[in-house]
């Protein structure tokens, strides 16, 4: 065989199993890990981690793209729960407005019934019609501070989730600057 082929391929080996060796490292007990089995291959990875064969070599896809990967699910999650948000402030604007105008049709019609009633009678029926704006009003305060209640929640699930990612991404960056003095290394040789 030709030496350098063989040198390349050592060296390529040895670079797959140390960046496995750190993704190991980095993914700790942190992530909940289970045996994949590949053909003849074990890989203990993330239960969400793909195997996947690639230049004729079947492995884990690379770090980076696992990461990338993580920040689309967060994403995602984060814009569902942005729609749902705002399409409860658009019911909330639309409730409002109905309001709103049932209220200025009830006062309209409390104007037309006072001019032919009397302002005794009216002013009855106007502390009623306040008193129902005010119970739908905390009504609607209740619903709104309970669906911000629980994007506060969701947002505080994923907040530590990001950190993880950031911090492990800091480490195999620092990681991959010394594989690649590494590589440099053996490559002069």
């Amino acid at each position: 065989m030709n030496a350098g082929f063989v040198r390349k391929r050592a060296c390529f080996s040895f670079v797959l199993i140390v960046s496995l060796g750190m993704m190991f490292i980095v993914c700790g007990n942190s992530c909940a890990q289970s045996s994949k089995k590949v053909g003849q291959l074990n890989f203990l990875l993330p239960d969400d981690w793909p195997v996947e064969k690639r230049g004729g070599l079947v492995a884990p896809i690379p770090t980076e793209e696992y990461i990338s990967i993580k920040f689309k699910e967060i994403e995602k999650e984060f814009q569902t729960i942005r729609g749902d948000l705002s399409e409860k402030f658009q019911g909330l604007e639309s409730g409002l407005k109905n309001i709103e105008k049932g209220l200025s049709e009830e006062m309209e019609a409390l104007r037309s019934k006072n001019e032919e009633e009397g302002l005794g009678r009216n002013l009855t029926d106007i502390l009623s019609s306040i008193e129902t704006l005010k119970g739908e009003l905390d009504r609607l305060d209740r619903k709104m501070t309970k669906k911000i209640k629980d994007m506060q929640v969701k947002l505080e699930e994923i907040n530590p989730e990001i950190e993880f990612i950031k911090e492990n991404l800091d480490g195999l960056q620092t990681q991959i600057y010394r594989l690649d003095e590494k590589i440099d290394y053996f490559h002069e040789d």
